[in-house]
């Protein structure tokens, strides 16, 4: 199990490798967990709460894995059938950690 600097290092890559499925999705994981971070500490948050934001933004998007690169890297609008397949990713992210 892992915990602390080893656990970040570990869903940094994670998010890091998610957010290269798309070009327009690179460093998305990582300004997430870092605005997240702030607001929690502007808001005078404890450093456990704070950290455990930041982990949860990392990873957000990690059912985005489920969605064909054909849709976030389409250039304009989305159909609505397109639309209903990202707004699925986040039901994915969701039951990812729960498969054994």
């Amino acid at each position: 199990m892992l915990t602390g600097d080893a656990l970040d290092s570990a869903l940094m890559v994670a998010a890091d490798f998610i957010d290269l499925k798309s070009p327009y999705m690179a460093g998305h994981s990582r300004r997430c967990a870092q605005l997240s971070a702030d607001a929690l500490r502007q808001l005078g948050s404890s450093a456990d709460d704070v950290a455990t934001m930041r982990r949860a933004a990392l990873v957000h998007d990690f059912g985005i894995t489920g969605v064909s690169n054909s849709i976030p890297d389409k250039r304009g609008p989305l159909r609505r059938a397109e639309f209903d397949r990202v707004e699925l990713h986040t039901m994915l992210a969701e039951m990812l950690p729960r498969r054994h």
